[in-house]
């Protein structure tokens, strides 16, 4: 998506008069430098890929050029994904620039971050554990009445990757609360599957019973949403697949109707 939004950008540039041909053409040959380089970690495997990150860094981390900031934040976040545990070593150089880049006036660079830092921890596992308190401290207000909708998703899909990734270093008694809160998302729908499963997880360890009542649904609505897309509503009929059997008095607000559809939810997405 971020690719999209560089697009936009550009064009943006363009009513302004403010570009020209060689502007366009950088555009263009960064749109497919954002496909490639992720795709070209997972060809040849993140500890083969991890050595470029030397000499691709100091290219992809612009200084200004709010083009440029959104396309680099992006796919950073996105070479992280694809690199794994091997990023490790480039870890306090990637985690200051994603950290500045949360205070960009740009909602889309600052989204991308957000994103990145998630990418980041979940990569990096135990040797970031330390530091989710300061991350969950710079990402919480970005949660808020009228916050960017993309943001708000990714700060949730931030959390859910600590969370799944290092459990014991996140404080669930003071983030889940928020966390549930902002359910469900609302624009960035590939965040869906990274968050349900998490949830998935969080239900099996036994930390959502207080939770429920106001998680179930929630879960009940988003199991016909389309846009939440099949992996996500797999995820979710297994959990409510789960609820049904181990906390049935929850399902007694539901209709006959209601539960007849549940049912028919549950078939259809492979519970």
């Amino acid at each position: 998506w971020y690719q999209r939004r560089v697009r936009e950008a550009v064009v943006s540039t363009q009513s302004t008069g403010e570009v020209d041909d060689e502007s366009e053409l950088a555009t263009v040959l960064l749109d497919y430098a954002a496909s490639i380089l992720p795709t070209l970690a997972t060809a040849i495997g993140g500890a083969k890929f991890a050595p470029y990150y030397k000499m691709f860094l100091p290219l992809l981390l612009p200084k200004n050029n709010l083009c440029k900031k959104n396309w680099a934040s992006g796919t950073v976040a996105e070479m992280i994904q694809k690199t794994g545990p091997a990023v490790t070593p480039f870890a306090e150089t990637l985690l200051n620039y994603f950290l500045k880049g949360m205070k960009d006036s740009s909602p889309d660079v600052v989204s991308n971050c957000v994103f990145g830092i998630g990418a980041l921890a979940e990569a990096c596992g135990p040797a970031l554990a330390g530091q989710y308190p300061k991350f969950l401290e710079v990402l919480a207000p970005l949660l808020k009445e009228n916050g960017d909708g993309r943001t708000m998703d990714n700060v949730l899909g931030a959390v859910a990757r600590m969370i799944k990734t290092q459990p014991d270093a996140v404080n669930l008694s003071l983030v889940l609360p928020a966390f549930v809160q902002w359910l469900p998302l609302r624009e960035d729908m590939e965040e869906n599957v990274t968050v349900y499963s998490c949830l998935r997880y969080l239900l099996g360890a036994g930390a959502l019973n207080t939770h429920l009542p106001a998680l179930v649904p929630i879960f009940a609505a988003e199991l016909s949403n389309r846009k939440v897309g099949e992996e996500g509503r797999a995820e979710l009929a297994q959990i409510m697949t789960a609820v049904m059997t181990g906390y049935p008095d929850l399902m007694k607000n539901f209709g006959q109707d209601d539960l007849a559809k549940l049912q028919g939810l549950l078939v259809n997405n492979g519970s």
